[in-house]
């Protein structure tokens, strides 16, 4: 029986480490034929089990030799390793599983919403077979082969479209009045693992979804499209982010820390080696804000640690998963593939991960948006600002936060507003007061609506029973009706922030008019708030948005 070149295997490995992933690392451990390649001759050929006990005899991270002595098949072996991370697949299941990560399927190109008849087109990828057989936005696709889509669930319908490269599936679709058969084949989609917005116009937020193979390219391409919108800061998600490949990894780390370590990998024998991060010649130079939640994991983790050791972003949301082992996937002779874990990784500060994490800087509760915290935190980051009329100043682990109170105060902000100011450090909270930062508790943030309001006049406070649903706000000059409406005219409640539902109208051209659809609560008070938004009947807006408070009895 022939055996092993360990030497070429070994050297194999170590050239191929940085394609690790914690989740999956693409590593086809072939057996080549010696005559394939005149270099290389490979002296021994097992059985698949034989091939199996043999890796992970040498490379799994824990000595498992009395656990797979006496096991009668791969999956039997992967069992006893009771070990969540390691796997057996079959080629396709492997494919499909690198797929995952790459954000990569096979289907018909089309975005969709479930309805109780079936599913609705809303709209077809560009390219797509979908859209070269004539399938429009609007459509209803009520079949796909037969299968009926009336009362399906959304998971269903994906798994009916979507398929194996090439087939074909035979959709029955309701246009108008009128049924029509369409026969697409399944093709190759890719949905790109990192996509970027701006929010309020100068935060830069960057969505990446998974570590896959082009994950790198994309945030680059993102990275540069921002930049040329001159954002001011970034907000990087990674929130449910549950790994791939340590490449892009290493890759990414190197938009914050350049060519510095980045993760310090251990292998079974004690061993431990340094990778560092890739040298673009930039670094993100801007506030950073991560997000990270409880299923943010492997080289979400890597990436991760190594910006949190180096203080190049602040983390904001929940303790991260702990998954700090890595494995690698071994390509056995008739095609399937065999996962293990490898190795332990640690961050550039030697910092366990596995089963610990990383920590925030910032936890927020699942009750409240972490965007909408992050949204906040950024919403204002010059420290030089002459006029702090409307801004709030807080401290958070020794950072100092500027918070615009405009943002603040909009029904998707209040509640992470409100979370952020009990959470701060209660003695340095400040309001801005002209050119001056004037200390303040947190009473005095939810009691005085000058701050809140600031550049609002304030009239005078009205008593209101709470059966009264109907409110009049009266204007001296006849105003522009298009502009009376429920987001110009929005009755507020005072402490939680929450909009109160109302339909608002116009009357005899000076008086607006507001039916509230539910009753004020008893003993709470709440804000008339009334636009500078709107127009007189000239076009020209009033001068200055008001403010009267209402006291519920």
């Amino acid at each position: 029986m022939k055996k092993y070149n360990k030497n070429i295997f070994k050297n194999k490995v170590i050239n191929s480490l940085l394609f690790l992933a914690v989740v999956v690392y693409i590593f086809n451990f072939s057996y080549i034929k010696s005559a394939d390649a005149a270099s290389i001759e490979v002296v021994y050929k097992a059985d698949t089990l034989e091939q199996a006990k043999n890796i992970v005899k040498k490379y799994y991270i824990d000595d498992t030799d009395d656990e797979i002595q006496n096991v009668k098949s791969v999956d039997e072996m992967v069992e006893k390793l009771n070990d969540k991370y390691s796997s057996y697949f079959t080629k396709e299941e492997y494919n499909n599983f690198q797929n995952s990560i790459n954000n990569k399927f096979y289907g018909v190109g089309i975005h969709l919403d479930i309805e109780e008849q079936g599913v609705r087109v809303l709209s077809v990828v560009d390219d797509s077979s979908a859209k070269k057989v004539g399938i429009k936005p609007g459509d209803l696709i009520v079949k796909a082969d037969d299968k009926s889509f009336k009362g399906i669930s959304l998971e269903e319908a994906i798994n009916n479209l979507r398929g194996k490269k090439g087939s074909e599936v035979k959709l029955l679709v309701k246009r108008d009045d009128k049924v029509l058969e369409f026969n697409v084949i399944r093709k190759e989609l890719t949905s790109p693992t990192v996509v970027s917005r701006i929010l309020n116009n100068d935060i830069g937020y960057i969505r990446i979804s998974s570590f896959g193979e082009k994950t790198a390219q994309e945030f680059r391409s993102n990275l540069n499209n921002l930049r040329n919108d001159n954002v001011k800061s970034y907000i990087v998600d990674l929130r449910y982010n549950g790994g791939g490949y340590v490449e892009a990894a290493l890759s990414l780390a190197g938009n914050f820390i350049g060519s510095k370590p980045v993760l310090i990998m251990e292998d079974n024998n004690g061993n431990r080696k340094t990778y560092k991060g890739y040298n673009y010649g930039d670094i993100i130079d801007k506030p950073v804000i991560f997000l990270v939640n409880e299923y943010t994991a492997s080289s979400s983790e890597i990436l991760s640690g190594a910006v949190k050791d180096y203080g190049k972003a602040f983390f904001v949301g929940k303790t991260t998963y702990g998954k700090g082992v890595a494995q690698n996937s071994f390509r056995l002779e008739d095609g399937s593939v065999l996962k293990i874990t490898t190795y332990k990784f640690y961050s550039p500060n030697g910092n366990v991960i596995q089963k610990v994490g990383i920590s925030p800087d910032f936890e927020v509760s699942d009750k409240v948006n972490s965007l909408a915290v992050a949204n906040l935190l950024l919403s204002n980051i010059d420290k030089g600002i002459n006029d702090k009329n409307g801004y709030i100043k807080v401290n958070i682990k020794d950072k100092e936060f500027f918070i615009n109170v405009n943002e603040a105060r909009k029904d998707v902000n209040w509640e992470a507003f409100n979370y952020i100011v009990n959470k701060a450090d209660n003695e340095k909270i400040f309001i801005g007061k002209g050119t001056k930062w004037i200390r303040c508790t947190l009473n005095d943030i939810k009691q005085e609506e000058k701050l809140l309001y600031s550049e609002f006049s304030t009239l005078k406070s009205i008593y209101k029973d709470n059966n009264d649903k109907k409110f009049y706000v009266n204007f001296n000059k006849n105003v522009d009706k298009n502009t009376i409406n429920s987001d110009n005219i929005e009755i507020i409640n005072s402490e939680t922030g929450e909009r109160v539902p109302a339909k608002v109208s116009l009357f005899d051209g000076k008086k607006a008019v507001i039916n509230l659809e539910k009753n004020l609560q008893e003993g709470s008070s709440y804000y008339i708030v009334v636009s500078d938004k709107i127009k007189c009947e000239s076009g020209k807006k009033i001068e200055k948005g008001s403010l009267i408070k209402v006291s519920v009895n």
